[in-house]
């Protein structure tokens, strides 16, 4: 009894201990779960040791990247004395920099150095990913200062103690998944106290009206861009020069290959630019009203002649056309009063009526290496002598050479011809005249038109072509349907028009040039159309 008593006792005993050893057990475990936990917050935390070690890294980098960079530029200053710190520039392609000007009103002195880049100037970014994005270096040298272009905050803050600057512009990844520079207010920044702005060579686009009139003196645009979006620069009146950049890599040529339409609008201190050989698009009026250039070379790669492109140049002799050319389109030299002569390249198969109008200077087009148009009397003709499109304005009297069958009138729009004579083979004139047009001489034989005192109609008496006696009153003769659009160019006496019962249609180009025009009869069977050009009428409709 006393050994079972004792025994009881004994497992008692072992079952206390044991609950004990549990629990100290899970008491163990849970400190140690704590313990640990606190140590890795410890080093991971925003405080922490990994946290502080990186931070302390990238201090370190940004130390070295400094120190580099003033070893750079003393180095600099001791090859080239005259060297300008304030306009260093510094990318992955290139150094570049001002010389110091020895005398007021001295122009600056570029020098660019290919052989020395971001890599030369900070030796330690080179193969640092960290500060690398999609392959392109995010640190530059712009004005004589670090710039970062990073969107980790870390490296920010960091490079903002260390005396760097954010690069301002504003980039975004674009619907062609190119990294583009959009207008803002951010992209003064980029601009120096010179006025001349180097885009960084991270941007693939510059966006439409980036730098709108912001007081831009000088340009550069680096290889890497490829698209110059509409009015991205225009109206800068002050931009006297633009450098854009082309760099052959892995064997293929790299450069801007679209100018977009009014690019550089109005930039009215530029005298010079040199377009890349990869451009292959330039949009209407992309230098229109660059009135201080004298020439322009346009590259092979373009295959299309946008209206307008040169327009209002008025100060441009010069202009190339490579071959390559296929089209030129409406009036791309509308304006360009000093141009005296273009050559027509090989490849130029298409023009159209308004190619060479507002040209007043214009006295010559060399076809001699181009199958597709001839020089007949002086006139621009199709080869198969089909077409005339372009006759000097100089001449006072033109006579269109028997065999052609269409006159674009448009290239006498301009014209000092008082009088014009038609052959027998015409068949088609496209609407505008000049104003001092006096006489139209209709060849016999002609099935096409046919001349009612004075005036120009189709052969049918159907359409008004040309109206010439430019009365007080014009009776509009009996027949006429329609009016074609300018045909009343010129008619300044005209004060009264009298349409026939057979008049169907009209369209307010058709009044266009009839200044004094007060009063119009109607018959009421006439189409709706367009007053604007006869505002200030008196319109009567009689049954």
């Amino acid at each position: 009894m006393a050994d079972a008593v004792k025994g009881d006792n004994m497992i008692k005993i072992l079952k206390r201990k044991n609950g004990i050893t549990l629990i100290a057990l899970v008491v163990t475990i849970v400190s140690v779960l704590l313990l640990t936990g606190v140590s890795v917050n410890i080093i991971t935390e925003d405080n922490g040791a990994i946290s502080k070690s990186k931070e302390a890294k990238t201090r370190m980098e940004f130390g070295t990247f400094r120190e580099e960079m003033e070893l750079f530029i003393a180095s600099l200053s001791l090859e080239d004395r005259d060297f300008d710190r304030n306009t260093l520039s510094v990318t992955s392609d290139q150094t570049r920099y001002s010389k110091l000007k020895k005398n007021d009103g001295d122009s600056d002195e570029i020098v660019q150095r290919n052989d020395l880049t971001i890599y030369e100037a900070i030796p330690s970014v080179k193969g640092n990913e960290k500060y690398h994005n999609n392959g392109d270096c995010i640190l530059y040298i712009l004005n004589g200062t670090l710039y970062v272009n990073s969107s980790d905050q870390e490296i920010m803050r960091i490079a903002l103690e260390f005396g760097c600057k954010s690069a301002f512009y504003n980039v975004q990844i674009n619907s062609s998944g190119k990294r583009e520079l959009i207008s803002s207010e951010k992209n003064l920044f980029i601009k120096d106290a010179k006025g001349e702005v180097i885009i960084p060579p991270i941007v693939e686009t510059i966006g439409a009206g980036a730098f709108y009139k912001t007081g831009v003196k000088r340009l550069v645009i680096p290889y890497t861009c490829e698209v110059i979006s509409e009015y991205a620069f225009s109206f800068n009146t002050d931009l006297e020069e633009i450098i854009i950049e082309e760099k052959e890599v892995n064997g293929v040529m790299k450069g801007v290959k679209t100018i977009g339409a009014w690019a550089f609008r109005g930039c009215t201190s530029l005298t010079s630019i040199d377009i890349p050989s990869v451009t292959s698009s330039i949009g209407q009026g992309a230098f229109y009203n660059c009135n201080k250039l004298t020439s322009i070379e346009l590259p092979a790669s373009l295959k299309t002649l946008n209206a307008e492109v040169v327009g209002a140049c008025t100060s441009l002799q010069t202009i190339t056309l490579n071959e390559g050319l296929v089209t030129m389109g409406t009036y791309p030299f509308t304006g360009c009063k000093n141009i005296t002569t273009i050559k027509l390249p090989s490849t130029l198969k298409t023009i159209n009526g308004w190619t060479f109008y507002n040209m007043a200077g214009l006295t010559t087009i060399d076809v001699s290496n181009n199958s597709y148009f001839i020089m007949e009397d002086g006139m621009l003709l199709t080869a198969n002598r089909a077409t005339v499109y372009w006759i000097p304005t100089s001449w006072t009297a033109v006579v269109i050479p028997d065999g052609v069958k269409t006159l674009y009138s448009s290239s006498m729009l301009q014209s000092k011809a008082t009088k014009l004579t038609i052959p027998a083979s015409l068949t088609t004139i496209s609407s505008g005249f000049s104003t001092v047009l006096k006489e139209i001489e209709v060849k016999t034989g002609n099935t096409s038109f046919k001349s009612d005192n004075g005036n120009l109609y189709t052969a049918n008496g159907k359409t008004l072509i040309k109206y010439l006696e430019n009365e007080a009153t014009f009776k509009v003769a009996e027949g006429c349907t329609n009016f074609q659009r300018y045909c009343l160019q010129g008619a300044t006496n005209v004060t009264k028009i009298v349409f026939p019962d057979s008049f169907t249609t009209l369209n307010g180009w058709g009044f266009q040039g009839a200044t004094k025009l007060k009063s119009i009869y109607l018959p009421k069977n006439v189409n709706a159309f367009n007053t604007v050009s006869i505002s200030g009428c008196s319109i009567t409709t009689r049954d």
